[in-house]
């Protein structure tokens, strides 16, 4: 959840029903394999936001979660579809670009702000559906600037319909590089030996899903999609 939100999961062997909508690469874990989606535009788009709807705020960081806790979900209708630099994953379109919808004299930057944020995180569900074509999934771990925001990880898990998880030390890259190197070097057996004990005593924080609030982002979820398949036949 940087500059752009990427999807990674790994798999034992390339999926047989593998098809264009996700990348697959050889793992740098041997015997491994890795699926991958990206969402090109997640903190970029909130500056984008943040430059053009709240340039006066100093503290619009430390205000974010106040702001998504008081608006309901699905942002008083309003609607934003995320597309700022075209689409990748799952369908590879350079040529969509991003809108809101649903704009009444009633919608504040407040719910525009929120529909973004709603708006990456239901394309992101979409990867996920994607991955879940070729491997189960149970759980999300999140890092990246965004994923300091309570409120937005929250959102995350009950848009996404599973538990989201953030450990205290979310710098993924560098610790899984450290994992396959201590690997290689005969430190550990594999990297799941590796993962237990780098990471002992690392705190964590999990997000349980609202059942209730997930059924209402799948509503919403669906209508995107529709509206993306419009714009974009």
């Amino acid at each position: 959840m940087g500059t752009g939100g990427f999807l990674l999961t790994t798999c034992k062997e390339v999926p047989e029903n593998l098809d264009w909508d996700v990348v697959c690469n050889a793992s740098s874990a041997a015997g491994n394999y890795i699926l991958e989606a990206n969402m090109l535009t997640c903190t970029s788009a909130m500056e984008w936001c943040k430059r053009n709807f709240f340039r006066e705020e100093t503290d619009f960081y430390g205000k974010l979660d106040d702001i998504l806790n008081g608006i309901p979900a699905g942002s008083h209708g309003c609607m934003a579809l995320p597309y700022f630099q075209g689409r990748s994953t799952p369908d590879w379109n350079s040529e969509a670009t991003a809108e809101f919808a649903g704009l009444t004299l009633g919608t504040t930057r407040e719910d525009m702000l929120k529909a973004l944020l709603e708006g990456i995180c239901m394309e992101i569900g979409n990867n996920i559906a994607s991955f879940e074509k070729y491997v189960p999934l149970h759980k999300i771990l999140i890092n990246g600037g965004l994923s300091k925001c309570e409120a937005f990880n929250q959102m995350q898990a009950d848009i996404y319909g599973k538990p989201v998880i953030r450990m205290d030390n979310a710098e993924s890259t560098a610790i899984g590089a450290l994992m396959v190197a201590a690997v290689t070097m005969g430190e550990y057996a594999d990297v799941a030996e590796a993962f237990d004990k780098i990471r002992e005593g690392t705190g964590s924080k999990e997000y349980s899903v609202n059942t209730e609030k997930h059924a209402v982002y799948e509503e919403l979820r669906a209508k995107m999609n529709e509206r993306y398949l419009r714009e974009n036949a």
